[in-house]
């Protein structure tokens, strides 16, 4: 099931990113697009790679029944090498509903490996559990 997009504030890329960068605590040095999905921002403390998630991975439970219940999120393996290698430590997810989830992509990618959550139906990607994530705007 779907949800209609136009009930949330938040409904492209560049809304995402400025939702992010108002509950950012921290001065910006650096700031630039990475791709069409991702937005670098550097800060004295952290390296933030920014994605907009129009919504939940509600089948992860169903598709990988013995890592637990709940919902989950899905990332490009790839972008989550590209992180590493940019020494990015905040992978960061932007909801519809301004909700905003962070996690270590090295967690994410450590994960993967070990739990083989690669997404069949979507090739190139891999799932998290949404309990691994930290909530960035609470």
């Amino acid at each position: 099931m779907s949800y209609n997009m136009n009930l949330f504030p938040i409904r492209k890329f560049s809304q995402a990113v400025d939702h992010f960068k108002k509950h950012l605590k921290e001065p910006i040095k650096k700031d630039f697009k990475m791709n069409e999905y991702a937005w670098m921002i550097i800060t004295e403390q952290n390296r933030y790679c920014i994605t907009y998630k129009r919504e939940y991975y509600k089948s992860f439970s169903s598709h990988f029944p013995k890592l637990g219940g709940g919902y989950g999120q899905v990332a490009n393996i790839e972008l989550l090498e590209v992180c590493i290698l940019n020494m990015v430590n905040q992978f960061v997810m932007v909801m519809p509903d301004e909700k905003i989830y962070a996690v270590d992509p090295k967690v994410w990618l450590d994960y993967y490996k070990a739990n083989n959550t690669a997404v069949k139906h979507l090739t190139g990607e891999c799932a998290l559990p949404l309990k691994m994530f930290r909530r960035f705007d609470e």
